[in-house]
């Protein structure tokens, strides 16, 4: 639209007083415009860098870095068209104007030292990668997941819907687990069975839990599960179970675990075999007619 108005105008007459004015104002508007373009098209290019980075060091691409390149681009972009503003259109002389960047920017550095450490952080938060954006987190014992990770801070969505606004050179100083960079989820459980179960049916439990287990397909290869005998406890004999679930999606390994656990039941109860619950045997002496023991 502007390209065809600057066509038109150059065809029309204009007096010389306003002919000054109106090329400055299509100018700006071509400006305006190719700005416009620009800044869309810097997150084509961020996902054309990624991709072809994917493509050199074989990996998937990665929006983080998507994030980091099209954020670069675009503030190099806006410095690049400053310099054009006060170059064409104010027709200032650029290079006092960069000198006084310069002052301006010794200034800036004490007022705003916090914001350029930040800004830092960042940089090292698009290079070590601790996390990504989506990843689930726990931080300061909040489990949540990033949104967004900018130059200043990092947007860290708790699971009750809390937004949080960090900062980040907290993010890089304080110690995060990154949830979702855990291979597999692993379930580590005890149940108890009534201390008059034979050895015989013992066995029988765990061979039943073992069946169980092997039916898992999301188990690792390198994450054998495991059932043992662990210890006599006050009122049941403890199993100790233990078997991963991989890849570590929350939801889908709570499924697995609520079909684990009915099918448990089932086959315990198909085998007679009893869960053990807290009891607590008393024993009266007494003369002939002493009460037998009994269970409470």
């Amino acid at each position: 639209m502007v390209v065809t108005v600057n066509w038109a105008i150059g065809r029309l007459w204009i007096p010389g007083v306003a002919s000054g004015a109106v090329a400055q104002f299509v100018y700006a508007g071509i400006c305006a415009a190719l700005f416009w373009f620009l800044w869309r098209a810097c997150s084509s290019v961020a996902r054309g860098i990624s991709w072809l980075l994917g493509k050199t060091y074989h990996a998937k691409p990665d929006r983080h870095v998507v994030l980091l390149v099209s954020r670069v681009l675009r503030f190099v972009l806006v410095v690049i068209f400053l310099l054009i503003l006060v170059r064409q259109v104010l027709d200032s002389n650029l290079t006092g104007f960069i000198a006084g960047l310069g002052v301006l920017g010794v200034a800036l550095s004490l007022l705003l030292r916090s914001s350029f450490e930040n800004i830092a952080a960042s940089f090292t938060i698009f290079g070590d990668k601790p996390f990504r954006v989506g990843d689930l987190l726990i931080y300061e014992e909040q489990l949540g997941t990033i949104e967004d990770i900018g130059f200043r801070s990092t947007r860290f969505r708790t699971l009750d819907g809390h937004l949080i606004t960090i900062p980040n050179a907290n993010m890089i100083a304080e110690a995060i687990r990154n949830v979702s960079a855990r291979p597999s989820i692993r379930r580590r459980f005890r149940i108890g069975l009534t201390y008059d179960t034979s050895p015989d049916k013992i066995e029988t439990a765990m061979e039943i839990i073992r069946d169980l287990m092997e039916r898992n397909d999301a188990q690792p290869d390198n994450k054998p599960a495991k059932v043992v005998l662990e210890e006599f406890g006050e009122y049941s004999l403890q199993l100790m179970i233990e078997y991963h679930f991989s890849p570590a999606d929350f939801w889908e390994a709570r499924e697995y675990d609520s079909k684990f656990n009915l099918n448990l039941i089932r086959k315990f109860s198909e085998a007679g075999i009893e869960f053990a619950f807290p009891t607590q045997t008393v024993y009266l002496r007494g003369g002939e007619d002493a009460i037998k023991p009994s269970a409470m």
